[in-house]
């Protein structure tokens, strides 16, 4: 009785479907790495128009406050001339007070905030402070917070100008170059990542006061 022998895989036939293999292989790494950057940028996108509009509100809210806040400096000033004494030092005080409160229009109307999802820091573009106050980091800290699902690094960089939000960048963390932003949406990587920053020593580099 004879018994039927068993064939294998030749050689050639080995290599065929090794050449293939590695084909497909070379075709689906790019593609995938492909869709889950588009993903992470729609993600960052999608993030970034959130907190554009929490900051916005931030800001709309501050204008209309800042705005009472002018008229009762005017007013006080006006009252200075017929006063004098403690009634004089005590309106010269509410005029400082009141200034103080002004973070807004008084000492840059062209900034950036820097948030962390946690906490932020408003400064100019070279990264000082600009004069701001610790409030104004508070205020928008707590606009913005809570808004999205952040991962534990995140910046978001907020470019505000006379009371309107211009544009918000949103990276995974600063040294991120998969930038979403609003309101541009980007479909592609950044050739840079968000320029200058860092939240490690921030307290250092953005809250040193200008001379």
């Amino acid at each position: 009785m004879k018994t039927k022998s068993k064939k294998g895989f030749t050689l050639v036939e080995m290599i065929i479907v090794v050449t293939i293999i590695g084909i497909l292989v070379a075709i689906l790494i790019p593609t995938w790495s492909y869709f889950i950057t588009q993903a992470r940028l729609s993600t960052q996108n999608n993030n970034s128009r959130v907190i554009f509009n929490a900051a916005q509100s931030e800001c709309i809210k501050y204008k209309f406050r800042d705005r009472e806040l002018n008229k009762e400096i005017e007013m006080l000033e006006k009252r200075k001339t017929k006063e004098t004494g403690e009634k004089l030092a005590a309106t010269n005080a509410k005029i400082e007070e009141d200034k103080e409160k002004l973070y807004f229009g008084t000492t840059s109307d062209d900034f950036y905030y820097y948030w962390d999802g946690k906490k932020g820091y408003a400064c100019d573009a070279s990264l000082n402070s600009a004069n701001k106050s610790a409030a104004l980091d508070e205020a928008f800290g707590k606009a913005v917070n809570n808004k999205v699902e952040t991962p534990e690094e995140v910046v978001y960089k907020i470019h505000i100008k006379n009371y309107q939000v211009l544009s918000v960048v949103c990276a995974k963390n600063d040294k991120d170059r998969t930038l979403g932003s609003y309101p541009e949406q980007r479909s592609k990587k950044s050739s840079t990542a968000i320029k200058g920053f860092s939240f490690a020593d921030a307290e250092h580099t953005v809250k040193t006061p200008t001379t």
